[in-house]
């Protein structure tokens, strides 16, 4: 039986350690000191295409903030990389964009 609830405890306590790597939308608003920056630096936008996409998750497939123009820079957040897309704070909001969009000075 303590067999039994000692395991349960252990997979309860695994699951709620486990966060998702997906932004909220009510965090779109936070100032960067709620958060741990990764690096100090500039990282800014450097796309093909003039911009890059803030985006509510990491994926093209949901809805877009804004779109940050070259040369803009912006904070990446810590623990914060999930595939190619990272976790930003770009002028008060809080979102996702692609690595292959972004370059460091």
């Amino acid at each position: 039986m303590l067999k039994t609830i000692m395991a349960s405890a252990l997979i309860i306590t695994a699951t709620l350690s486990v966060s998702t790597p997906f932004v909220a939308e009510s965090l779109h608003s936070l100032e960067p000191r709620s958060y741990k920056v990764a690096t100090t630096g500039m990282w800014y936008v450097c796309s093909n295409n003039g911009f890059v996409s803030l985006r509510t998750t990491p994926s093209t497939r949901y809805s877009r903030i804004i779109k940050i123009p070259n040369g803009r820079s912006f904070e990446i957040l810590n623990d914060s990389s999930y595939r190619n897309w990272w976790k930003i704070w770009y002028r008060g909001r809080i979102g996702w964009i692609n690595n292959n969009h972004i370059c460091w000075r």
